[in-house]
């Protein structure tokens, strides 16, 4: 008896939703998703703000190798390329990766010992000092100056510097970036970055660290 009168008023209401005119159906739907958007909040719905962006320019840099210092970038400016992603938080914050990489392919060769060659290094040389980092960035003011710090994975890479003991040379260790910048907002809405910045890592024991200087574009 009571399963009869359920389906009883289950099939009366059927009958009045759709019995229901079209505009109060379209009325109603309207009221529910005014509803929705006064209640959920619109973080929940405004979709995440990403930044990409990749810089070019010059820098110079140190490995220390098993005794001896490898400079390079002081005669000639090492070359420098990073790239740069994440997401935008705030107009002040926002959070990322980056990966940093300076290289020469000649240096000199530093003793921190006897026994190690002072002549600098050929052509056939190769020294680099590379980062990648998960960074952040603020910019104090909300405008173009920004200040970024971040740590991560450190790489100091040699190849061919004393072929007599170990002609290769790839170590990887604990390290750290920080630098400061400006970033000028362009008519399409990229910027343009000009930035210094500087790492610092120890690779298996070894330091080494790095100065570059670049300049770059960063779409948002």
């Amino acid at each position: 008896m009571l399963r009869a009168r359920g389906l009883h008023l289950a099939r009366s209401r059927g009958v009045v939703c759709a019995a229901m005119p079209t505009p109060m159906r379209s009325t109603l739907a309207a009221l529910c998703l005014t509803w929705l958007a006064l209640h959920v909040p619109s973080r929940a719905l405004a979709a995440p703000r990403l930044y990409a962006g990749i810089a070019l320019g010059g820098g110079a840099g140190v490995a220390r190798v098993d005794g001896a210092k490898l400079e390079f970038g002081r005669d000639r400016v090492a070359f420098a390329i990073a790239a740069r992603g994440g997401r935008v938080l705030s107009p002040r914050w926002r959070v990322g990766v980056q990966l940093d990489a300076v290289g020469a392919s000649s240096g000199r060769v530093v003793p921190l010992g006897p026994g190690y060659p002072t002549a600098p290094m050929t052509t056939e040389h190769r020294v680099a000092v590379n980062h990648f980092s998960v960074v952040a960035t603020c910019a104090p003011a909300g405008g173009a100056f920004f200040v970024r710090g971040g740590a991560g994975l450190a790489e100091s890479f040699t190849e061919d510097w004393d072929a007599a003991t170990a002609p290769v040379h790839r170590r990887f260790g604990p390290g750290g970036v920080a630098g400061l910048g400006f970033a000028p907002r362009l008519a399409s809405g990229s910027r343009w970055t000009a930035a210094i910045d500087g790492m610092a890592g120890r690779c298996d024991g070894h330091a080494s660290g790095a100065v570059m200087l670049t300049v770059g574009i960063e779409s948002r």
